[in-house]
């Protein structure tokens, strides 16, 4: 097995699942993250760990924040100014994040009914697993239909929150309640929310 900075040191190097690399959008590994990060709460929420559900939908809007300063702090030493302007670098940074909400609505269904299935989802007991799954191809309708909606992560930190936290908990006897303000609570009547 080859890991970063072990080329040197093996006799023969094999490229495995070459299929997988590409180049491509800086919005596809920021998705890609986001995705996962939505996997890992809809397991949180499912199994009652509001906490860490919190926490693992916060990491969104905290791996933006650092992805947009780092970018905004090195667009002086790499543009033209007489070609590339701050409003440009606005741009692109919007249009980053809107497919970066495009990737992560892919990856996370991909990995809910794909054949590469996700064992943060697969190793739930019957019915957590599948108010889990739910969640996760909700959340992901969510970010794929909304995406040119809002360039504010907290928005969808919020949405996708509420999209999972009724998912999880729906036809379960003792339905998760932090996450939800009082008008977003489960009733009985089935997922809700958009």
């Amino acid at each position: 097995m080859v890991r970063h900075g072990d080329a040197g040191k093996q006799r023969s190097t094999k490229v495995i699942d070459s299929e997988f690399a590409f180049y491509g959008p800086v919005g596809f590994d920021i998705g890609a993250l986001w995705g996962n990060y939505v996997i890992a709460a809809a397991r949180s929420l499912a199994l009652g760990d509001e906490s860490r559900a919190a926490w693992c939908l916060a990491l969104i809007e905290e791996t933006w924040d650092a992805f947009a300063r780092e970018f905004t702090a090195l667009w002086p030493s790499v543009r033209d100014p007489r070609v590339f302007r701050d409003w440009t670098r606005e741009a692109y940074l919007t249009k980053v994040q809107t497919d970066a909400w495009g990737f992560a609505a892919a990856k996370a269904a991909r990995r809910v009914v794909g054949l590469a299935k996700v064992t943060d989802i697969e190793t739930l007991e019957e019915p957590l697993r599948v108010g889990a799954a739910r969640g996760v191809l909700h959340a992901s309708r969510l970010m794929a239909t909304e995406r040119h909606l809002s360039a504010d992560t907290s928005y969808f930190q919020e949405r996708i929150t509420n999209v999972l936290a009724d998912a999880c908990t729906f036809g379960l006897a003792e339905p998760a309640t932090l996450l939800m303000s009082p008008t977003r609570r489960n009733n009985g009547e089935g997922p809700h929310g958009y």
